[in-house]
């Protein structure tokens, strides 16, 4: 048994995924075929929350994967980056925390599971820093990116990304908005998220997290999980 040091066992999360696929494939909902998996598997929480964030249903996944664009199609766009969702995911990557190359080719953090987000200068200041490099290195029309008002400090954290933005040129802004979600969607002609409600509205995608940790060489680390392929 392959135990993480985070608890998962990602043998039986895998194993249990092939069951979770079948049951969301024959149109089980979700919270019904997770209690039929964790039944089955004895799965803990976190790894159900494996499942939940990084299984979908193949037509779902299929038609999520169409929309993801390449990094040179963000140039000249304007891009709209989902603040909070890539920051999680970078520092989950960063710490250890599992994060899961999904089956609709996303990455994403299972950090809920562990605890809430809780603003660290010292942490996140550095990944907003990365973050908008990488934003600057691929040369977007503008770049808005958009922090969720009930989240702890937001303004703090899109004030600390404004003076980020002056200091590297670019054309672009942080923005706090009680309603993220309609603001990424109403701005951005591609945007940044893993969000399943934004990336279900929207017409271009491109998975800004993962891009980073592409460029970072972190791609390697241990916590990160590939379900994609099942």
């Amino acid at each position: 048994m392959c135990v993480s040091k985070t608890g998962i066992d990602i043998a039986r999360v895998k194993r249990a995924s092939q069951y979770y696929l079948t049951l969301l494939n024959m149109g089980l909902t979700r919270e019904t075929a997770l209690k039929l998996v964790s039944q089955k598997y004895y799965l803990t929480k976190s790894e159900l929350m494996v499942l939940y964030r990084c299984i979908h249903p193949t037509i779902e996944s299929y038609y999520r994967r169409r929309k993801l664009i390449p990094p040179h199609e963000v140039r000249g766009k304007v891009l709209a980056v989902d603040g909070f969702n890539v920051i999680i995911t970078l520092q989950s990557v960063i710490e250890g925390i599992p994060v899961c190359i999904s089956s609709d080719g996303l990455l994403r953090d299972i950090m809920k599971s562990y605890r809430k987000f809780s603003y660290n200068p010292t942490v996140h200041n550095k990944i907003i820093e990365t973050m908008v490099k990488y934003i600057s290195i691929l040369l977007p029309r503008k770049a808005v990116i958009v922090y969720d008002k009930q989240v702890s400090y937001s303004g703090v954290v899109a004030s600390v990304t404004n003076s980020i933005i002056r200091k590297v040129h670019i054309e672009g802004q942080a923005l706090v908005r009680e309603k993220t979600d309609k603001t990424i969607l109403e701005v951005g002609e591609v945007v940044a998220s893993s969000d399943v409600v934004i990336v279900n509205k929207a017409s271009k995608v491109f998975d800004l997290a993962y891009y980073i940790v592409l460029k970072e060489n972190l791609i390697t680390k241990p916590n990160i999980h590939v379900m994609k392929m099942i």
